[in-house]
């Protein structure tokens, strides 16, 4: 997939810009929870409070948020933190999502890039996530970035 120059702003996110942008923020959390695999149901009020977690986090210098603005739209987001995973320090990268309308532009690549970026500059050495085993599309993504399967995880519904 190319990157296409569509006059997008990749930029990192404080509180106050996820304030603004809090009810696209909604938006963006349950559009990508809703379909999950597992996820038996989901509402816009679970996805509020999730918003309002990431938005507690950056308070505390928890969590990374980066935005890709399209003039003063947000139209995707990576929401991320520094995680510890088998003694080696990570930024666990908790959250992707790009608007339907705004897909197959290189986005989510962008956004996958910035955070290496960072990661590198506060001399973390790894990257890792989570994707639904049907999404077929990002996981093709993550592997064309270099990203390999380190473990599977297995569910039993009772």
């Amino acid at each position: 997939m190319k990157n296409i120059n569509c006059g997008h702003e990749i930029r990192q996110l404080d509180v106050e810009t996820c304030r603004k942008y809090q009810e696209t923020l909604w938006k963006f959390y349950y559009e990508n929870l809703k379909d999950c695999a597992f996820t038996i149901s989901y509402t816009i009020e679970e996805a509020k409070k999730k918003i309002a977690i990431l938005i507690g986090y950056l308070e505390v210098d928890q969590a990374i948020v980066l935005g890709c603005f399209k003039e003063e739209n947000l139209v995707a987001y990576l929401w991320s933190y520094v995680h510890f995973f088998r003694e080696e320090k990570r930024i666990y990268i908790s959250e992707i999502y790009v608007d339907s309308n705004w897909r197959n532009m290189g986005i989510a690549r962008e956004l996958l890039n910035k955070i290496e970026r960072i990661a590198i500059e506060s001399h973390i050495n790894a990257l890792y996530l989570h994707v639904e085993a049907q999404n077929i599309g990002a996981l093709q993504l993550y592997q064309s970035e270099g990203y390999l399967t380190e473990r599977i995880q297995l569910r039993k519904g009772l």
